[in-house]
């Protein structure tokens, strides 16, 4: 088998998992607007670099040729190994050209902002989490409609809150960051828990932020495997087949 056929077959593989995710999570509000956090509210929790912020973005149906460049840019230039992800996000889909920002669960105007100040805010809202004076509100962040597929343009979309890492840098990021995955799991309508294959088994002994039975709700609390195999390793079995 090539490599090209074990990529296909990744790729497949992917598109369906994440069409069962959604079968399993979606719904549509009747406005985004006058939604209110909790009501229909799907959290992802998981360590930092796990892969929640490209499950969302697949979720909520950013074309697969622009999901690189939307998450570089919500990334913010926060180095690899570190969480990109410094407090509570829900992404909604805007019909500009432009990004947009709204902090908290007040009718605020949403701000306009280019890739560039975007990143800026995002910056700004990650040096108030580390001192921890940071709002405890969702902070919700607007993606251009061209940078979604086309066969979603008219959908509601998944209200998804892309949770902080549960590792913090410093004492005072921690309580901000547990504050904010203790609030929103406790909200959720339902969570996916996000982990690599290779620690599935600790799921086991696992205890989630808030003190639940979440192995025996399964309708609330789904597992997703975001990173297996990587193409080196592809490579190699490649290899080992002669």
């Amino acid at each position: 088998m090539t490599l090209e056929k074990y990529l296909d077959d990744r790729e497949t593989w992917q598109n369906n998992t994440i069409e069962e995710i959604k079968k399993k999570v979606i719904y549509k509000p009747k406005s985004l607007k006058n939604s209110r956090v909790g009501e229909k509210l799907v959290a992802i929790y998981g360590p930092p670099q796990i892969g929640k912020t490209t499950l969302i973005l697949c979720l909520i149906g950013i074309a697969p040729e622009f999901q690189k460049k939307v998450y570089n840019d919500i990334r913010a230039g926060v180095p690899r190994g570190n969480s990109s992800t410094s407090t509570a996000i829900i992404y909604h889909q805007i019909d500009a050209d432009l990004y947009g920002v709204k902090y908290g669960e007040s009718d605020g105007c949403i701000e306009l902002c280019t890739d560039t100040e975007l990143q800026e805010k995002i910056r700004e809202v990650r040096m108030k989490v580390e001192v921890d004076s940071a709002s405890k509100d969702i902070l919700h962040i607007y993606i251009p409609q061209k940078y979604f597929s086309k066969k979603v343009i008219n959908e509601a979309g998944l209200n998804i809150v892309d949770l902080p890492g549960d590792g913090s840098r410093n004492i005072k990021e921690k309580s901000h960051v547990d504050a904010m995955i203790n609030k929103y799991m406790a909200l959720a309508t339902v969570n996916i828990i996000a982990c690599k294959a290779n620690e599935i088994q600790s799921l086991e002994t696992l205890k989630l932020p808030i003190n639940v039975d979440w192995k025996n709700l399964p309708h609330k609390y789904i597992v997703v495997i975001t990173n297996s195999y990587g193409l080196g390793t592809i490579s190699l079995q490649i290899k080992s087949q002669g």
